[in-house]
């Protein structure tokens, strides 16, 4: 599951002030250190990348995604090891944004925000992610380099809009031990002009995907059923669909992609909940890396065959997987523009099994067209497709 193309901008701000903040929470108190509620102006201050203000309040996101400016020069933004790119398609350019020391990062498909996660300071600097004994959250603001601690958290999940994310916290201290780790957590959503709230209790919970409004998850020692939270503070209610079978939910919260048994389905939703109608949509089958369409509503994913290479397909409605013509040796990592007719992904170099390669994809009028970008042998993960 994964991202985003063309950038012109909002801004949110908290009434009355033309400011942002956003405050994160654990167990119904301040996130880390005493509260602090600090306001960034309308115009952010240009911190350089990597020198984070200790405030706990995310920067407001400068612009948003303007599906109509096709026009636009498009820009993909990549991490290589643990520096951010931005490759500009036109000239073939990449431009160093900004070292993070970590790879784990999360970029928002509308805004320059990226989120990231690195170990707090005193704690193991050689564990990643969601391993972390001590995890800090960060958002950077690509545009202006402000750059935010929000405190304890790890595995952000941005919406398929890119306007919010969901993450977790811890709720006591963790144990760690390789890629193992125990300890409650809470959900936490994070939504630019607001504080950061809980939208459920302490658990040992894994976040799964966004499903409209609503935000699946599952919880350890019961494999049968996922949660459905709502972010809007509705209620939560659980879906008898077992999560390891949960493939992704649409951005409008309607359908659900479940793939089981070399069998993928599409289930129907009514208010987050399954009615009861399910399609097949391919038989010996599976889908690998990919991700849902927010402008188009398609799904560009690996589509994985037996007895043959795997390939990208679209899925789009109720049809059967459409697989893309000489994406043979596809792996995903896919972020589509915010309109939904670019997608960008990546696959073995044909010309060098040992390197992998970028393409760009269009689509128009029923037919998808594809290039080459460039290619590498190692450490490169796609973040956002945009224009600039």
């Amino acid at each position: 599951m994964q991202r985003p193309l063309a950038l012109a901008l909002v801004v949110f701000v908290v009434a009355g002030t033309g400011a942002l903040y956003l405050t994160g929470s654990r167990n119904g108190a301040p996130a880390g250190p005493p509260p602090h509620q600090t306001v960034i102006p309308r115009r952010l201050r240009s911190d350089p990348p990597g020198s984070p203000r200790p405030s706990g309040v995310v920067p407001s996101p400068s612009s948003v995604t303007n599906p109509s400016a096709l026009g636009a020069s498009r820009t993909l933004t990549y991490l290589r090891g643990t520096r951010i790119f931005s490759w500009d398609v036109g000239s073939g350019a990449p431009r160093a944004i900004a070292d993070l020391h970590t790879a784990d990062v999360t970029a928002s498909t509308s805004s320059p925000l990226i989120a990231y996660v690195i170990p707090q300071k005193g704690s193991d600097p050689s564990a990643n992610g969601d391993f972390v004994l001590s995890p800090e959250l960060h958002l950077l603001d690509m545009e202006s380099g402000a750059d935010v601690d929000l405190g304890p958290g790890f595995s952000p999940l941005w919406n398929a809009l890119g306007r919010q994310f969901v993450y977790l916290s811890p709720t006591q201290p963790r144990g760690c031990d390789g890629e193992t780790c125990t300890g409650t957590v809470r959900v936490n959503l994070a939504v630019p002009g607001q504080p950061t709230r809980p939208i459920s209790g302490p658990g040992h919970w894994h976040l799964l995907a966004w499903s409209g409004d609503r935000v699946l998850v599952s919880e350890d020692g019961d494999p049968s059923q996922a949660i459905s939270l709502s972010s809007t503070g509705g209620p939560s209610f659980a879906i008898q669909v077992p999560p390891s079978e949960i493939w992704d939910a649409s951005p409008k919260g309607d359908e659900l992609l479940a793939v089981a048994q070399g069998k993928i389905s599409l289930l129907h939703l009514e208010r987050g909940r399954p009615t009861g109608e399910v399609h097949t949509i391919a038989t010996r089958a599976s889908l690998g890396d990919g991700t849902w369409s927010a402008g188009s509503g398609v799904v560009a994913a690996a589509l994985i065959e037996a007895g043959r290479q795997t390939r990208l397909a679209l899925l789009s409605g109720t049809g059967p997987p459409e697989p893309v013509a000489g994406s043979e040796g596809a792996m995903g990592n896919v972020v589509w523009n915010v309109a939904g007719d670019h997608f960008a992904y990546v696959s073995i170099d044909s010309a060098d099994p040992s390197r992998l390669q970028a393409s760009l994809c269009h689509l128009t009028a029923g037919r998808t067209t594809c290039r080459d970008l460039f290619s590498w042998s190692q450490g490169v993960s796609l973040l956002k497709l945009a224009a600039s």
